[in-house]
């Protein structure tokens, strides 16, 4: 299966080690918690270790994670994955988070996403990234449609979060459709 390094890359690259301290911070960050609908309870670092190292040494093919560097030294700003890869139906779930909060809302994840939706379809030769947003999530909702998805549709009062029950909008991205291999063809 292809790696993060397959790809050039402006802002994705690999997890790091060294990454655990902002990570760790970020995944008990109830308010991120609230935005990516995570992990719901608090994370220890030799959770987070492991974590990290499943990611970094995973033979697992349904699930790819990166680090979103913020800057020129490649400082980690955020998280991003690929995960549910079906390598049959050529489909897969994005998940980001940018966890520097002095790095949101300045372009980041938009540029993140344009690199993981390359990556799936230039490099894994997906067909379709999905992606759930909570209903209250304004600013991921923007951001995702800035990105090229589309909303496909909306499960009703799907998730519990802090006292409440709230929306979940479905919203997927689709590859270029050019080549044989992606035109359906009815079974036999």
């Amino acid at each position: 299966m292809p790696g993060p390094r397959q790809l050039q890359t402006r802002v994705l690259r690999p997890i790091r080690r060294k990454d655990l301290k902002s990570t760790l911070a970020w995944h008990n960050d109830p308010q991120l918690r609230r935005a990516t609908i995570g992990f719901p309870f608090p994370v220890t670092e030799v959770m987070e270790e492991d974590w990290i190292e499943r990611a970094r040494n995973s033979s697992d093919r349904s699930k790819i994670v990166f680090a979103i560097s913020g800057d020129s030294r490649g400082t980690i700003a955020g998280i991003a994955h690929l995960r549910d890869i079906d390598w049959i139906h050529r489909t897969c779930s994005l998940g980001i988070l940018i966890g520097d909060k002095r790095k949101q809302r300045k372009g980041l994840g938009r540029k993140a996403v344009d690199e993981l939706l390359e990556y799936a379809f230039r490099i894994l030769s997906l067909r379709k990234v999905c992606v759930q947003v909570a209903g209250y999530n304004d600013s991921a909702l923007r951001l995702f449609d800035s990105c090229g998805f589309r909303r496909e549709g909306v499960l009703r009062s799907h998730v519990f979060i802090e006292g409440g029950i709230h929306d979940m909008v479905l919203m997927a991205a689709f590859g270029k459709k050019t080549g044989k291999n992606l035109r359906a063809r009815p079974l036999p």
